[in-house]
């Protein structure tokens, strides 16, 4: 499986998600999950790259996707907001890392639902990702005009 991990380098939910990205890449690079972090249209390739290093996203690759091929593919409208990929390039879940976002400006105190290793747990047992859809609460991607991703 592979996590493409849609980024901003300017947006401060992106930034506080850092530690919790940091955990999923330790945790499942023993099950051969490759982790991607996709900096679209607000970064140049130096600011991404820097960006990651200064957040401690080590273990990911760094992908620079000006023109948002990679977010139209995935469907992605916000920045944080994940897809998960299958070995056969299939997409298998998209949305958000967890719950600790409930609304714009609205922030639980510690997650209750970790949907992202809810659905790597499930690709990794051989099942369907039980919720292949959630709502990302994040930064809005140029192209999205209104904040939120669509589930």
């Amino acid at each position: 499986a592979s996590v493409q991990v849609f980024l901003s380098s300017t947006c401060p939910i992106s930034n506080g998600y850092a530690p919790e990205l940091q955990r999923l890449q330790r945790d499942y690079r023993a099950k051969d999950v490759a982790f991607y972090a996709v900096y679209s249209a607000d970064s140049d390739r130096a600011v991404a790259s820097r960006h990651a290093a200064e957040f401690g996203l080590t273990g990911y690759s760094v992908v620079h996707d000006p023109t948002q091929k990679y977010a139209r593919k995935a469907g992605v409208t916000a920045t944080p907001e994940v897809a998960v990929w299958d070995a056969k390039g299939t997409l298998r879940y998209r949305g958000r890392i967890d719950d600790r976002y409930a609304a714009l400006g609205v922030r639980r105190a510690k997650a209750r639902t970790s949907d992202l290793r809810h659905a790597l747990d499930a690709l990794m047992a051989g099942r369907a990702v039980p919720v292949p859809r959630t709502r990302a609460i994040g930064c809005v991607l140029p192209s999205s005009a209104d904040g939120e991703a669509k589930p």
